[in-house]
């Protein structure tokens, strides 16, 4: 059974409002939607830019600031809503080489349709989630993944896209994750 407990009178919903709303406004910063999609969340511990100097099928050589380690899982992100499963192969100074764990979305297109610039993202921990609600500002997930607000976590939804996100609350096993790149949601 359902209890809901409020602190005073609530005018035209059960919920009180935001903080930073006025009184009594209960609406939402934007419209939700109500789904239930499988998929993974990624603790991201570092996010680095980085860029292509060699990509095939199986494998990418690139080059980053970033210290990564051989053996390391990694994420690499080429376009907004696509990251790659990869593994650092080997690392020497600025340069590391990558053993791709699933085809790039662009193998084969023209070399001028393709970009450089890169992401990676590492996370040792990933745990199953379930995304609840999309919205254009953001989504509501449930996991049992450790979070804490402010932290960037990446949603990848089970053979579909991957978003990334920053956590802006936690309740229990709720988070509710803003996007960090504005994309509408809804309409996927």
């Amino acid at each position: 059974m359902l209890h809901i407990k409020a602190n005073g009178p609530v005018e035209g919903d059960i919920f009180p409002a935001p903080a930073g709303r006025p009184e009594g406004d209960t609406r939402r910063a934007a419209a939700r939607k109500r789904v239930y999609l499988k998929a993974d969340a990624l603790a991201v511990e570092l996010d680095a830019k980085a860029a292509v100097i060699n990509l095939s099928e199986t494998g990418m050589t690139g080059e980053s600031d970033a210290r990564i380690i051989v053996g390391e899982h990694v994420e690499v992100s080429f376009s907004g809503l696509y990251y790659v499963p990869a593994t650092v192969r080997w690392v020497h100074g600025r340069r590391f080489g990558l053993k791709l764990r699933a085809r790039p979305p662009f193998i084969g297109a023209a070399n001028e349709d393709l970009t450089r610039d890169i992401r990676l993202l590492v996370g040792q921990t990933s745990r199953r989630a379930v995304v609840r609600n999309v919205s254009s500002t953001g989504l509501q997930i449930e996991t049992d993944l450790p979070l804490h607000t402010g932290q960037q976590v990446l949603v990848k939804v089970l053979n579909g896209w991957s978003i990334l996100t920053r956590v802006a609350w936690v309740d229990g096993i709720r988070a509710g994750v803003s996007m960090v790149e504005p994309v509408d949601l809804i309409s996927f």
